[in-house]
């Protein structure tokens, strides 16, 4: 098993969790933050966990 410095790390780096196909509690943070002053309905939408295909 790693050393717990090397696991702490590991969880705060963003690159890690994409690695593994997750997302950061950071960017988690970000993103709620983002929608809730936005004034947005609380209710998830479409939008919340899909984007637009390019």
């Amino acid at each position: 098993m790693r050393e717990p410095s090397v696991m702490q790390h590991l969880r705060e780096d963003p690159l890690e969790w994409r690695r593994h196909g997750m997302t950061s509690p950071s960017e988690i943070d970000r993103i709620v933050q983002t929608k809730l002053s936005l004034g947005t309905a609380a209710e998830p939408t479409y939008a919340d966990f899909f984007l637009v295909a390019a």
